[in-house]
C-alpha cells in the first residue's frame, strides 16, 4: 500500500509551514503556556513519576520545558533548525 503522503513531501511541508519567522515567533510565545490539560492528564496516568523522555518534534520546547519542570530528563529533536534555535535561545 502506498503512503498517503510521501516522506519527502511531508518533510518539505513541515519545513515550509513551521520554519517561517511567523511560525517560530508564534510557537516560541507558546512555550510559557506549558502543558495542555489533556497532556498533563496523560502524563499523570501513563508516565512513571520520573525518568527520561524523548520529545519528537520539540519545536520551541513547550512540552520539553514543561516535562523538565516536572522532573523528567528530556531530550528534544526537531526537523526545523529555526525551531531548535528558538528552543536553545529560550534556555539562555
Amino acid at each position: 500500500m502506498k503512503p498517503v503522503v510521501e516522506a519527502k513531501e511531508l518533510q518539505r511541508g513541515v519545513l515550509e509551514n513551521y520554519s517561517t519567522a511567523d511560525a517560530v515567533e508564534k510557537y516560541t510565545q507558546r512555550v510559557a503556556e506549558g502543558l495542555r490539560k489533556y497532556e498533563k492528564a496523560a502524563i499523570d496516568q501513563f508516565f512513571p513519576l520520573s525518568g527520561k523522555v524523548l520529545v519528537v518534534g520539540c519545536g520551541a520546547g513547550r512540552e520539553a520545558f514543561a516535562l523538565e519542570a516536572l522532573g523528567y530528563k528530556v531530550k528534544g529533536i526537531d526537523i526545523s533548525e529555526k525551531r531548535k534555535r528558538s528552543c536553545l535561545l529560550a534556555l539562555l
